[in-house]
């Protein structure tokens, strides 16, 4: 009889201390992120959400490969980055995490399409083939009519959906959105966070980042932070 293959947490962090001010002044020393231990299953639609000084942007920037812990493991898709150089580190990035950020970061001289490419420039496919995975990449976020877009040419919301393309371009286990809706009205705010639970619900595993109560508990499980810890971990009635 066959074993089953194993299948890993998308994001495992067990004990995870980032301190900064190390090898200075003791009044110096900050610890922004105080041993958490957080899981994300495959398939998980999150919001890790906390006020301003509450460790969130610590967490985030660990969970994203831009920032290594001071103490404690970090696996990515089974992958343990707690101790990768630089150049690991971006490879982790460029092939298991997608990023979408709340100031859209789009090339404004490049199409929409062009703009959803740059998510694979990294990941040695061909050009005339990423441009083809771009297209249906923003054929699923609903801009399949846009394709030829500059960023000035579009509304906010539309600007961030080329975002959330270009973050799920490259099918990453991970996709981290970092207030995903701060620069976006109501309407547009309620459009984006409908496109992620459809990403969600056709396989794709996201963590939202947010200082937004409101928008947090738009999502079935909130994981709160305060003062570095986790205080609630929790999933959303029915």
């Amino acid at each position: 009889m066959s074993t089953p293959p194993q299948v890993h947490a998308v994001l495992n962090a067990q004990a995870l201390t980032r301190v900064f001010g190390e090898g200075g002044t003791e009044a110096s020393r900050v610890v922004a992120l105080d041993a958490v231990s957080l899981t994300i299953a495959p398939g998980e639609l999150a919001a890790l959400v906390g006020p301003s000084g509450s460790g969130k942007s610590t967490l985030m920037h660990l969970m994203g490969c831009l920032d290594t812990p001071t103490e404690g493991l970090l696996e990515i898709n089974g992958i343990d980055v707690s101790q990768l150089d630089d150049n690991a580190l971006s490879a982790v990035r460029a092939y298991q995490i997608g990023f979408v950020f709340q100031q859209f970061f789009l090339n404004p001289t490049q199409t929409a399409v062009e703009n959803v490419a740059d998510g694979l420039l990294y990941s040695g496919i061909a050009r005339q083939d990423r441009h083809a995975r771009a297209e249906a990449a923003l054929q699923r976020v609903g801009l399949g009519d846009r394709l030829t877009h500059r960023p000035g040419e579009l509304s906010g919301g539309q600007r961030q959906r080329v975002a959330i393309a270009r973050a799920v371009v490259g099918n990453p286990p991970l996709v981290l959105a970092d207030e995903p809706t701060g620069n976006l009205d109501s309407r547009s705010s309620a459009e984006v966070v409908e496109l992620l639970h459809e990403l969600n619900a056709e396989g794709t595993t996201i963590v939202v980042v947010t200082h937004d109560l409101e928008l947090a508990e738009q999502f079935p499980r909130q994981i709160q932070l305060r003062d570095g810890v986790i205080v609630a971990d929790e999933m959303a009635t029915a």
